[in-house]
């Protein structure tokens, strides 16, 4: 066993440099910290949603359309394909509206927030880019639009529509903030210009960075941004305030909302979902509902009937709920009234471990959910900035308070909603062992892994989330076991392993594992000693594609031979994603959207494309883009350090936002490169590879 190189090196939160700047120039307010790697930022608006209009959404990607600064539409666009980022994005919440990025490149990160606050503050919000970003008609007389096309994607998930059923069954409903497919087309460009006017401002907004920023060069950048939005707020003319706009569904059932607080609505949900609770909540004739959705942010105890002479509501007309309101808010009141003592009851039973337990396991599963969404900076970024006691409300974060016992008498709350979460990384255990190798007696150690590690932290009250995997590699397996844990307990996590799960181990992983940041390494070697049998899955000699449907639309998957490097595969991604042929899918709004996502332990790009409207002319476009890339030769050395660099962000999003040094042992593992070289590419074999992939796909079926 080899010595361990490295240690987890955690900075604490209170030993981070943090402080609030004052650009006087500019009003806008400005959250720091300092003295940390990387760099990450966030333009954080506060865009309330007070209908079903999707309003804020449609202008968050309105806004990223071109502005006075940068007038090219396509401009977003080009950024993301070119910026050496891990995250260059922008999402829309119930109370605030963000455009956020992160990276190691100070010139990129600088550039990307540039035209954030740029965009942000001066869009120009015209009627061709409104046409093809949130809705317009055809000629077929069809509603297009990438924002209409997304909501009607969402619309047909189940889990979405369980979620808008749930909204439309409260008595304190909230809006709907994305929009719905029967309210986006309602929408007017003088929607979006009024609500701009009025929550896209200097005083309406607040910054947050990450890293160590050229704090200076963010106050000019700012100043001259504020003095553009001055002048074009002075030169606009007062426009009619637009009516709200909602989506109707009469409801089906009756949502009981027991006012409890956060905390104890996730140690409850968790409790009741035992059996012997299940049981008794049956014969309550009750049914335990999501403690949060995608509209229900907020954690929260609700229930519904499930006897249906109680769902009354679903044939009754306007005038007939109109009329029972009253009723139906008593009948609410009394099943409060009713539960409470009951569930109160349950509370006591649970012992303080297992509440502590049960709520910082819940602020985990949200903490890896936004590190895996948005990256480790960002997800840090967020959660220090949170704790700081002068941040505004919507933005802090909630910490474990167990008193009161559960009651909570404050209205229900339907914002946003943060669980104070450390920082989030992943320690695994990876075997990489040749075919004879391949047996039971790997997975069962590493069930014996994952049930000693469960019942350890157990023991030292740090919730953790595990999970295992496996890849099918050319006379190979890979196995793994990983576990999200915080930061600071990484070390001692590992250790354990070390101390107690190495000496179970099988004798031929023994002899071959290594301690790193990542966690336990074992590439077991083959009978001549050495590891060279193992390279990507070579399933095929040659490069194919192949067309698959999908949930969501449709995915173009392409599987190179084993003499392709992973930075060709990136710079080939990158020459298609950049073409104007697939980018103009998206402007049109033909499409939600064209991404290109890598696989590079089974070989794998694929081009996918989200609610679509016709994959036929999305494959005919990537098509074209290929025959540029063969016709047109790449010589120019500014093209190809635009696509370079925009190769490596690429495989940065996939393989360095979250937990890095877990996934480049993952891909060491599987023979990928580690560090690929993006900026010195062979042209003629990239010309080659294009060719072969665009005769490939001359031959793909589409069914």
């Amino acid at each position: 066993m080899k010595k361990k190189v490295t240690s987890q090196k955690v900075l604490k939160a209170e030993e981070a440099k943090t402080q609030w700047i004052c650009h006087s120039d500019s009003g806008i307010r400005h959250w720091h910290q300092a003295e940390v790697a990387g760099y990450a930022a966030a333009l954080v608006f506060f865009t309330p949603s007070d209908d079903d209009s999707g309003v804020a959404h449609a202008l968050e990607h309105m806004v990223l359309r071109g502005c006075e600064a940068f007038p090219e539409s396509r401009h977003f666009f080009n950024l993301r394909c070119r910026l050496n980022l891990d995250e260059f994005n922008a999402t829309t919440q119930p109370e605030t509206t963000r455009f956020h990025l992160s990276g190691d490149n100070l010139d990129a990160a600088i550039e990307g927030l540039h035209f954030f606050v740029e965009s942000g503050l001066s869009p120009l919000l015209d009627q061709t880019a409104f046409a093809g970003e949130v809705w317009h008609t055809d000629i077929d007389g069809k509603t297009r639009g990438a924002l209409y096309q997304e909501m009607c994607g969402y619309a047909a998930q189940p889990t979405f529509a369980d979620a808008v059923s749930l909204v439309c069954d409260c008595h304190c409903r909230p809006a709907l903030y994305g929009g719905m497919p029967d309210t986006i087309p309602q929408l007017t460009l003088n929607h979006l210009r009024h609500y701009h006017r009025r929550f896209y401002r200097p005083d309406n907004v607040l910054l947050l960075t990450r890293g160590d920023w050229p704090l200076d060069d963010i106050g000019k950048l700012l100043s001259r941004a504020v003095t553009r939005w001055q002048r074009r707020t002075d030169s606009e003319k007062y426009r009619d305030v637009p009516e709200p706009i909602f989506h109707y569904r009469p409801k089906r059932r009756q949502v009981i909302d027991v006012p409890t607080s956060p905390v104890w609505a996730a140690i409850l949900a968790t409790e009741l979902t035992r059996d012997h609770h299940q049981i008794q909540l049956r014969q309550r004739q009750l049914q335990l509902q999501a403690v949060t959705s995608d509209f229900l942010c907020w954690p929260r105890l609700r229930f519904s009937y499930c006897d249906k002479n109680e769902q009354n509501c679903h044939e009754k007309n306007n005038h007939e709920e109109e009329n029972n309101e009253k009723e139906n808010n008593e009948k609410e009141n009394i099943a409060v009234v009713a539960l409470q003592p009951w569930l109160e009851g349950i509370a006591r039973r649970i012992p303080v471990r297992r509440q502590q337990w049960q709520w910082r396991y819940f602020a985990m599963q949200q903490g890896s959910l936004v590190a895996r969404r948005w990256g480790d900076s960002l997800q840090r970024l967020y959660q220090c900035a949170a704790r700081d006691p002068d941040i505004p409300n919507v933005l802090r974060s909630t910490t474990i308070n167990l008193a009161p016992l559960c009651r909570d008498t404050t209205p229900a709350k339907h914002g946003e909603f943060l669980a104070d979460c450390p920082a989030i990384t992943r320690l695994a255990i990876i075997c990489r062992v040749p075919d004879r190798y391949h047996n039971q007696s790997v997975a069962a150690w590493l069930v014996h892994c994952q049930q000693a590690t469960l019942r350890w932290t157990w023991l030292q009250s740090q919730p953790v989330i595990s999970s295992q995997a496996e890849w099918c590699l050319h006379g190979a397996h890979v196995q793994v076991y990983f576990v999200d844990l915080e930061l600071s307990f990484a070390d001692t996590l590992l250790s354990f392993w070390c101390q107690t799960l190495i000496s179970a181990a099988p004798e031929f992983i023994q002899r071959s594992i290594q301690v790193t940041d990542a966690g336990l390494i074992a590439f077991v070697k083959d009978e001549n000693g050495t590891a060279d049998y193992c390279v990507p899955a070579k399933t095929e000699q040659r490069l194919s594609v192949s067309y698959h449907q999908t949930t969501q639309g449709w995915r173009l998957c392409s599987t190179f031979p084993p003499e392709t490097t992973d930075s060709e595969v990136c710079l080939l991604a990158q020459g298609i994603m950049m073409s104007p042929e697939v980018q103009d899918r998206r402007l049109e709004g033909q499409c939600y959207t064209l991404a290109a996502n890598l696989d590079l332990m089974h070989r794998q790009l694929n081009i996918e494309g989200i609610w679509d409207q016709s994959p036929i002319d999305s494959i005919s476009a990537i098509r074209q883009s290929l025959r540029s890339l063969v016709d047109e030769v790449l010589v120019d050395k500014a093209q190809i350090i635009g696509i370079g660099s925009g190769a490596e962000g690429l495989w940065r999003t996939h393989y360095n936002k979250f937990s890095p040094a877990y996934h480049s042992a993952l891909l060491q593992a599987s023979g990928c490169e580690t560090q690929p070289d993006f900026y010195h590419p062979d042209v003629t074999r990239l010309t080659d590879i294009a060719r072969q992939m665009l005769k490939a796909l001359d031959n793909v079926e589409m069914s």
